[in-house]
């Protein structure tokens, strides 16, 4: 059964509901299944199902961090838990200072990793106006440009860059950077297996820092400050 984008005016049965949902998934990716390139995603474990079912019946809501303050009253057993699991994988990293939050997403997650490099960088160096530039590749997650555009880093015409190579010189950069004056993404050359060249970075860097930009914003991978 398909739904018809126009409300039932009689409602629908508990069958004819999941029919429709049962028809809708099939329509979907399994990754237990079948064979999946470029799409990221696992099998959830048994467990984790049983367990996102438990807290599903209560609702929860999780708004805001916790790892440091206090977060909306009652709610503190899953703000209990996400302090756990945050300090747990700092522990796993080895890291010393422990902060963060878990994002339902990539986007979110690059959303948040934008603002809190553009708050740090305004408070560390006392200039909330001067230009910040985002350091990445052709091969970032579009929500990269997203972020941008949501925390008026950057309006601009993107578009795929032919030219992305360890050998992007100045004069083709010059060509495929599209940016309004001040906040801007720039785009830098990669290597074979998409990891981006350290000596353009530096380069980029230095390029646009000889034109007064003191704040950078790097995302070395796919899509992850």
């Amino acid at each position: 059964m398909q739904l018809t984008r126009r409300w039932p005016p009689k409602g629908l049965s508990k069958a004819e509901i999941f029919a429709a949902l049962g028809g809708a998934l099939d329509e979907n990716i399994d990754y237990a299944r079948s064979l999946v390139i470029g799409f990221p995603g696992t099998t959830p474990a048994d467990i984790s199902i049983e367990a996102f079912e438990m807290f599903l019946k209560s609702h929860p809501n999780n708004i805001t961090t916790h790892t440091s303050g206090e977060g909306e009253k009652g709610f503190g057993g899953t703000q209990a838990l996400e302090r756990d699991a945050i300090s747990m994988v700092a522990d796993l990293l080895g890291a010393e200072a422990i902060d963060g939050y878990i994002t339902p997403g990539g986007t979110e997650s690059n959303i948040m990793g934008v603002l809190l490099g553009r708050e740090y960088l305004a408070q560390r160096t006392g200039d909330q106006d001067s230009p910040c530039v985002i350091l990445t590749s052709m091969f970032a997650h579009y929500s990269i440009r997203k972020a941008a555009w949501v925390l008026g880093l950057n309006r601009d015409e993107w578009g795929s860059c032919r030219f992305c190579s360890d050998r992007l010189d100045d004069d083709k950069h010059e060509e495929i950077r599209h940016f309004y004056r001040g906040h801007r993404v720039d785009l830098l050359g990669t290597d074979a297996v998409g990891r981006i060249s350290v000596e353009q970075l530096k380069a980029r860097a230095a390029f646009h820092y000889s034109r007064g930009v003191k704040k950078f914003i790097v995302v070395v991978s796919e899509g992850n400050i």
